[in-house]
């Protein structure tokens, strides 16, 4: 009788979990809401979001007639906050379209949130942060962005700035064109990304099993501090200052002045031709 006493958990657990979603009705509505002002935004589930600017600060919800109640759209203090309310299964449609009528300072998505911007985004100091399975596609416009990217979240990014700031941890992945006079990128653990754009000073702090593909990123000056067993590709046309160590891999494109901070352990450092047609 004992032993049965954990399958009979089991059951009555996975009944639970079972009661506790709702099923989408599979019939489609449309419905918009105006909103508080905001200057922030959280938002967790499986919801596909579109964002945008305009006159007024509101959200349009599409999805299964029977879920509109059990999502949460609510502002505190300046931050729009959206969730479900409970778990939703097999849903025709979770689409959520926001706009947004003041300057946006930060967004933070989750869960399995899709983010796109619908229209070219012009902010002032700028803080995206994506986790979990995320996926962000920007294209903005700021005077400082600030990214944070984490677990298996993925992004593909295309910004303006003077000044922009990456956090790449975990198993994210990044693919951005980037342009501002300064750019600073710290890539840990798993993470990988693929640059384009130019800046003219360049920091890559890299460490872990991090990958940083910066062949088509070119750099007036950069510095670089490789660990681990990092693989870094960096393409600078005057001064490149390094540190590595560890069994990290540092390839160099372009012709710059290389100077040897520390060299140690099992580093590598080979100079590199630029994949053919990039430059003509």
């Amino acid at each position: 009788m004992l032993k049965k006493i954990p399958l009979l958990l089991l059951i009555v657990l996975c009944s639970c979990n079972a009661q506790d979603k709702v099923k989408g009705s599979r019939n489609v509505k449309t419905e918009q809401y105006d909103l508080e002002k905001f200057h922030s935004i959280q938002i967790k589930g499986e919801f596909e979001v579109g964002i945008l600017k305009g006159r007024r600060s509101m959200i349009e919800i599409e999805a299964d007639d029977n879920i509109h109640d059990l999502i949460m759209t609510e502002v505190l203090d300046g931050t729009l906050y959206i969730k479900p309310i409970k778990k939703l299964s097999r849903t025709k449609k979770q689409e959520l379209r926001i706009t947004f009528s003041d300057t946006l300072k930060s967004i933070l998505i989750g869960g399995d949130v899709e983010l796109e911007s619908l229209q070219d985004l012009y902010v002032n100091d700028f803080k995206l942060e994506t986790g979990k399975d995320a996926k962000a596609f920007l294209t903005l416009t700021a005077s400082k962005f600030n990214f944070i990217h984490k677990d298996d979240a993925e992004a593909e990014l295309n910004v303006t700035a003077q000044e922009i700031v990456c956090q790449l941890n975990q198993s994210s992945k990044v693919e951005a064109l980037l342009n501002a006079p300064n750019v600073e990128i710290d890539i840990y653990e798993k993470a990988s990304a693929r640059i384009d754009g130019e800046t003219q000073i360049f920091n890559l702090r890299a460490d872990q099993s991090s990958k940083f593909d910066g062949e088509n990123f070119s750099s007036f000056k950069t510095e670089v501090l490789a660990q681990g067993g990092s693989s870094s590709k960096v393409n600078v046309s005057d001064t490149l200052n390094l540190t590595a160590s560890g069994k990290s891999e540092i390839e160099v494109y372009n012709t710059p002045v290389i100077k040897l901070l520390q060299f140690s352990d099992e580093a590598s450092l080979s100079k590199k031709e630029f994949s053919k047609g990039l430059f003509k």
